[in-house]
This record gives C-alpha cells, sequence and structure tokens, in this order.
C-alpha cells in the first residue's frame, strides 16, 4: 500500500508513459503542506499590495514594514506577520518530510524555524516609529524579533540549501537556493546600514530582503510539489 492509500501507486516525476494516459494527482502531507505555503505567500503578498495602497501617506522606498503596523489599518500588518510566519514554518515541515535523511540540515531547518517564529510573533509587539519618544517596551522587543528573524532566515537557507546538493533529487535547484540567501544577506547588511541612516532607503532594501527570502521559500515549496506526484493510468 502506497502513501497515497493506493496499491502499486508511487510517488513519482513523470506525468506520462508511452502507450498510456495518465492522471496526476498529490497525495502526501509534504505537498499539501507545500501547497498551502504557496497560497500563504500569495495572501501576504497580497495584504502588503493592500497596505501599500491605503497607507498613501507612507513612502513605500523609505518606511520600513513594521510602520505599517502601527495606525488604522494595523491589523492587516498584524495579519500578514501571522500568514508569513505560517506560511515560512509549512515549508519548514513539508521540507523536513520530503528531503533524504542525509540531505537534511537540521541547523538550518531550526535556524528557519526561528525565522517563522519571530516572524509570526512580530504581530503582538507594534514598532515604534522613526523618531518616536519615548520610546516603548513593544517596540524593543519588535527589533529583538525582527533582528532574530533577519539573521536567521539567509544563514538558515543557505545551510538548507547547501545540504540539500546530498540529494540527487535537489542538485539541480542547489545553486539557486544558494544564490537567494547570498543575495537575501547583502540586501541584510544594506537594510542595517539604511536603519542606521534616517530617512535612506531602508523601506527599499527591507523590501528586497523579504523578497529574496520568500522567493527562496516559494522555489522549495513548489519542488516539493512536483515531487510529490503521483501518476495514476486511467
Amino acid at each position: 500500500m502506497s502513501e497515497s492509500g493506493l496499491p502499486g501507486v508511487r510517488p513519482t516525476n513523470d506525468q506520462g508513459v508511452s502507450g498510456n494516459t495518465l492522471q496526476v494527482v498529490t497525495s502526501s502531507r509534504a505537498d499539501r503542506l507545500a501547497g498551502q505555503a504557496a497560497v500563504g505567500l500569495a495572501v501576504y503578498l497580497a495584504l502588503s499590495v493592500l497596505l501599500f495602497r491605503l497607507r498613501t501617506d507612507y513612502n513605500f522606498l523609505r518606511t520600513e514594514e513594521s510602520d505599517y503596523a502601527v495606525g488604522r489599518w494595523s491589523p492587516l500588518m498584524d495579519l500578514a506577520y501571522l500568514v508569513r510566519g505560517a506560511c515560512s514554518a509549512a515549508v519548514v515541515l513539508a521540507l523536513s518530510r520530503s528531503a533524504r535523511p542525509e540531505a537534511r540540515s537540521r541547523t538550518g531547518e531550526g535556524l528557519l524555524w526561528v525565522w517563522a517564529v519571530a516572524s509570526a510573533l512580530l504581530a503582538f509587539f507594534p514598532s515604534d516609529l522613526e523618531g518616536q519618544h519615548p520610546q516603548t517596551a513593544s517596540g524593543g522587543v519588535h527589533l529583538i524579533l525582527a533582528l532574530a528573524a533577519f539573521l536567521a532566515a539567509p544563514a538558515g537557507q543557505l545551510c538548507v540549501g547547501w545540504r540539500l546538493h546530498a540529494d540527487v533529487r535537489w542538485r539541480a535547484l542547489c545553486p539557486v537556493l544558494i544564490v537567494l540567501p547570498v543575495l537575501a544577506a547583502g540586501a541584510f547588511v544594506l537594510t542595517l546600514a539604511a536603519w542606521l541612516a534616517p530617512g535612506s532607503l531602508d523601506g527599499l532594501w527591507e523590501r528586497v530582503f523579504l523578497g529574496l527570502v520568500l522567493a527562496w521559500l516559494l522555489v522549495v515549496a513548489l519542488r516539493i510539489h512536483g515531487l510529490y506526484r503521483i501518476a495514476l493510468r486511467i
């Protein structure tokens, strides 16, 4: 009995066999998690765009994402944080169920858990706006969580991408999974530099960083979906 619950059916990447017509369906828990992660990433992007359209008083290039969590539309930003944490966790769980044991990086997965949990917790600790005095305890916690998440994400992704080279099914994708976190690390350095220079393009570099991190998660989710297709004869 296969994991899909059907006798004689096994996971495959093939969509067709000569002389036969095949129906492609999905089955595994890892595949469902990967699908949920992809949907979550789309929801996060939609919420981010919606906030940008609603907060016309903010300069997209100079306003950090956390500033959207203050004010009238803050619940939308809080929801975006929770969605980002949830879909990141879904990718880590899916990856742990799909990669071969020798190709898993426990360190990398642990760092990605830090990213996922810290991202979700940001929803409960509003940040301080630039120049705000006095600063709040909530704003201090937000800053610590953001730094932990931003440090953990590229490091974890790099560890995972490097280790996945041991799994032949992932080998062709490894260069992408290594280059993206390296670029994200560079964007994080530029984000830090912008944080230290008020009025600079901190919003831009932060979004470049987030885009690269989330692109890595999406690539992994789509690959897991590809690994867990099941071909059935009809």
